[in-house]
């Protein structure tokens, strides 16, 4: 689902109206954010669910978990939202890997099915500009979509190298996390593969693995890094480092 039908007074709404007073315009900025993450992923009109972990859901909604979930609770609580929380397991380990929040909003399968009905009767839009405008949608909103989860899948997976030596790590500013893995991959040239690759190495290091806590730290050390990882770091050779080398599979 491309587009959502946006009334014009939408603001008098009443549930608007109390989101307003609850939250301010940051409640009424976070509602559309929220139905806007949604309905990108919606490919038929029973799809009104959208399952993240918080740590994604935080930089969706641009808050710190707390404030969300007061925010959520309140939509819930007008029963525009339902909420399920959960735990994603491991299928390797049995381990939980952090919490996840499962979002509903089936107001949206309403406002798809008159979208859709009014798409189908629309004649206004050339039927060459239509496809035109379907091309360059799907290719600049698949092309950032992939690139942004692959990018978020690889800040997740440095968080949990991190906290599998130190638990108690705090959790990360994951909008400079990420910036940071789209420069390596956009200007350094580095792919996630070689970017799981070589912090893990670095995560199994006796000296590094305190050293390399950040995608930043690790753009920034990377040459270095790199080096040592070629010449075995001083005579050091990691167990991830081995495995890496004789399976090229990245270490997790």
């Amino acid at each position: 689902m491309k587009y959502i039908k946006h009334i014009s007074d939408s603001s008098n709404d009443d549930f608007i109206v109390e989101l307003e007073d609850a939250f301010g315009l940051e409640g009424y900025a976070r509602w559309w954010k929220l139905l806007e993450a949604i309905a990108a992923q919606m490919k038929t009109s029973e799809d009104y669910t959208l399952a993240y972990p918080w740590s994604k859901w935080q930089i969706i909604l641009k808050g710190k978990r707390k404030k969300l979930e007061i925010f959520l609770e309140h939509c819930q609580e007008k029963q525009k939202i339902f909420l399920k929380h959960s735990q994603n397991v491991s299928e390797t380990n049995g381990k939980s890997s952090g919490n996840i929040l499962e979002i509903s909003c089936p107001k949206l399968k309403e406002i798809k099915d008159n979208y859709t009905r009014d798409l189908e009767a629309s004649t206004k839009l050339p039927s060459r500009l239509k496809e035109e405008v379907k091309e360059n949608e799907e290719e600049k909103g698949n092309h950032h979509s992939s690139y942004y989860d692959e990018d978020m899948e690889t800040a997740l997976y440095i968080l949990s190298k991190i906290q599998n030596i130190q638990p108690k790590f705090k959790e990360p500013n994951f909008e400079n996390w990420i910036n940071a893995i789209r420069l390596l991959r956009e200007r350094d040239g580095r792919t996630h593969k070689e970017i799981k690759t070589l912090f893990s190495w670095a995560n199994s290091n006796s000296f590094w693995k305190s050293n390399i806590l950040s995608p930043s730290k690790l753009r920034d050390k990377w040459d270095q890094l790199e080096i040592q990882k070629s010449s075995n770091g001083n005579g050091y050779r990691s167990q991830a480092d081995i495995n890496s080398a004789s399976t090229g599979q990245v270490v997790t």
